[in-house]
């Protein structure tokens, strides 16, 4: 349970330490006044990294007929972890901007260390395009420099 300035400004030293289970602290506690603020540090160090569970994957976690049935090669080319022939794959990304009056996306395969973009006038039109592109294996991609 958090105190009253935790739960508008984040977590304190103690309610960290208690939602953690640690030991309680012998200094006393701190005092906060109500214009008191968070910083980002404090309140990135209250997150804890899940745990890792390989039997949950992308690819087999995803549930999206929504997505699956509007844009299918998208849906695929975000989720799939594995090839037609049974080998592992890495599932690619997919980052969304909008830049001097577009809309910008660029799609990177993992797998296979290439990359490319694509723009349109409207968000459904974005995706529709990234969706045919990758389907119709039309999108112009460049390798990775990395």
């Amino acid at each position: 349970m958090r105190c009253k300035f935790c739960k508008s400004d984040g977590w304190c030293r103690d309610c960290l330490q208690k939602k953690r289970g640690g030991p309680k602290r012998s200094s006393p506690p701190i005092m906060r006044s109500s214009e008191a603020y968070t910083t980002e540090l404090e309140i990135i160090m209250a997150m804890s990294r899940p745990k890792d569970n390989p039997k949950e994957k992308a690819g087999s976690k995803v549930a999206d007929d929504v997505l699956n049935g509007w844009l299918p090669s998208l849906h695929e080319f975000l989720t799939e972890i594995q090839w037609e022939d049974g080998k592992s794959r890495k599932t690619g990304t997919v980052m969304i901007l909008c830049e001097d009056g577009l809309w910008k996306a660029w799609i990177h395969d993992r797998d296979n260390q290439v990359s490319g973009w694509w723009s349109g006038e409207s968000w459904e039109g974005l995706l529709e395009g990234v969706n045919k592109a990758l389907g119709t294996q039309t999108l112009s991609w460049r390798k990775d420099r990395r």
